[in-house]
């Protein structure tokens, strides 16, 4: 032993190396072993690192969420999936995890959250009381209500659409590329309702330039920076004119940064020239004001925390309406006779397709509510998983697969994922599940159930659910009732197929296969 220590000290890069090994076999030994998670199912590799998950996602292209569901098949519905995480496909553990009713703590997962750069919003806040107290200033401004108070804005936007549509393709034999289309619609409503200011992406005739593309770039660096957190900031310290030219299709989300700063500044004077006895007497006209008005810490009222608040409302308002309203136009387009059954009750509700019902008269249709919920479940709201942690007691999971139904206990302080991508084609909750079928969310009596409700993640559940929630179902109804109730019978779907729609690669949001064009319909002319 004295030799070879001698050996180690004469020869200081061996003593490095040897030094390495030993630390990666006991942290194999540990992870395979004697983890608190040795115990339960699934390949060794993906126990050993996090390289195994980046094998997928990073080096295939987004491909883990497919593989979990090969190794559930495999293991069972509890399984795993990396050093320090659990993966379940039981939907009937949905409401233990994501514990609605505010019934239990839930701190989201430090590694996943650490891809966005959003420490500082309440989307990327990880301590559970951190995130409830930086999104209650945001609850009254995104409630129902207020939704409802600002509907005519969406209700404008909506209308300029259709007008753009008209104008530039009806008639002419050009195509247009439906998610360009709706994301600028999106950006344009939800930066319009947030903001207080629209970078009327909608003024376009061709729908370009939009944020789409950008946040597609963004999402595409996820599985990269999960694994170097650092390559982010450095990314961010890099002269914006070196990122335009890196990544082009950044250009037109780092404009709206800018203005969106400039806003925030804006904001940030109008505060200061108020009197402070007003200061909490009004809410606000933007979520800026919400926080600057609202009972926060000043800490929470810096510049840089309201720009990662603004970023997080744009990503999340924007792509996830986009895919779910372009999901499904393909399936009621290239279905006829579902496409005849909705225009029937839209028709038989808006007698006059230049007057549309508002928001809580559309909900009423109960077609046109089993068909959003039908779009929602096959575009899935985000592709990835949402793990959840429980901090302080440990989650029970009843094993129902091994026949005596088995608890099992899942340690606290253990991030538990689930995904919508599973859950939405359990066969035992929706039957034939790859089908867009809009009746199996309608009862014998033609009336929307409510049963299935429950299954359905497009925007998690729980105190993590979407905060944007009823903003999102508002467009998805005005829009989908406007458009099609003056476009529906004159569109056709152009070099447009399933695999344009069909989820095939895991970016966070939902992507089709790699080269999809999108979306694309023509609009013939009015007879």
């Amino acid at each position: 032993m004295t030799e070879l220590l001698q050996s180690l000290t004469t020869h200081p890069y061996a003593a490095c190396a040897a030094a390495v090994l030993l630390y990666c076999l006991c942290g194999a030994v540990y992870r395979l072993y004697l983890s608190p998670l040795a115990s339960f199912p699934g390949p060794r590799l993906a126990a050993l690192t996090l390289w195994y998950e980046y094998y997928y996602d990073g080096i295939k292209g987004g491909q883990y969420t497919f593989k979990l569901k090969e190794l559930h098949r495999q293991y069972g519905p509890i399984i795993r999936i990396s050093p320090h995480e659990l993966h379940v496909s039981d939907p009937s553990f949905i409401d233990t995890l994501y514990a609605p009713g505010g019934k239990a703590k839930r701190n989201k997962y430090a590694f996943y959250t650490a891809q966005f750069g959003l420490s500082q919003a309440g989307f990327g806040s990880v301590p559970h009381d951190l995130h409830r107290l930086r999104r209650t200033p945001f609850n009254r401004f995104f409630s129902r209500q207020s939704v409802q108070k600002l509907e005519p804005q969406i209700r404008r936007v909506v209308d300029k659409l259709c007008a753009q549509l008209e104008k530039n393709f009806a008639g002419n034999g050009c195509p247009v590329n439906l998610p360009d289309a709706f994301g600028c619609m999106a950006t344009d409503v939800v930066s319009r309702y947030a903001f207080g200011y629209s970078y009327d992406f909608l003024e376009s005739d061709t729908f370009l330039p939009n944020l789409t593309k950008g946040i597609d770039a963004g999402m595409a660096l996820g599985a990269t920076v999960k694994q170097f957190p650092w390559l982010l900031a450095f990314l961010h310290a890099l002269p914006e004119d070196w990122t335009r030219k890196l990544m082009p299709d950044m250009a037109p989300y780092l404009d709206f940064q800018r203005s969106m700063m400039k806003a925030i500044d804006q904001v940030h004077r109008e505060e200061d020239a108020r009197e402070e006895k007003e200061k909490t007497a009004e809410s606000g006209t933007t979520i800026f004001h919400e926080i600057l008005r609202g009972d926060l810490p000043e800490e929470e009222k810096q510049t840089a925390r309201l720009w990662q608040e603004g970023q997080a409302v744009i990503g999340a308002g924007t792509e996830t309406v986009n895919w779910a309203i372009c999901v499904t136009m393909f399936h009621l387009l290239s279905q006829p006779s579902t496409l005849a059954t909705l225009q029937s009750e839209l028709a038989r509700a808006m007698p006059d397709s230049a007057v549309i019902p508002p928001w809580h008269s559309l909900e009423q249709l109960p077609y046109l509510s089993a068909t959003i919920a039908e779009g929602l479940r096959l575009s899935y709201g985000l592709a990835t998983r949402l793990a959840r942690v429980s901090p302080d007691e440990p989650m029970r999971f009843i094993n129902r697969s091994s026949g005596d139904g088995d608890e099992i206990l899942i340690p606290a302080g253990v991030p538990v994922g689930m995904s919508a991508v599973l859950v939405h084609h359990d066969e035992n909750i929706f039957p034939e599940s790859e089908k867009f079928r809009p009746e199996r969310w309608l009862d014998d009596e033609g009336n929307r159930r409510r049963d299935l409700d429950g299954y359905l993640l497009s925007f998690s559940k729980g105190s993590r659910q979407c905060l944007g929630m009823n903003l999102a179902y508002a467009e998805m109804h005005i829009a989908l009732a406007t458009v099609l109730r003056r476009f529906g019978d004159r569109m056709e779907l152009f070099e447009t197929s399933i695999d344009d729609v069909r989820v095939q690669r895991d970016l966070f949001i939902p992507k089709a296969k790699v080269g999809s064009k999108g979306v694309r319909v023509l609009i013939k002319s009015k007879a």
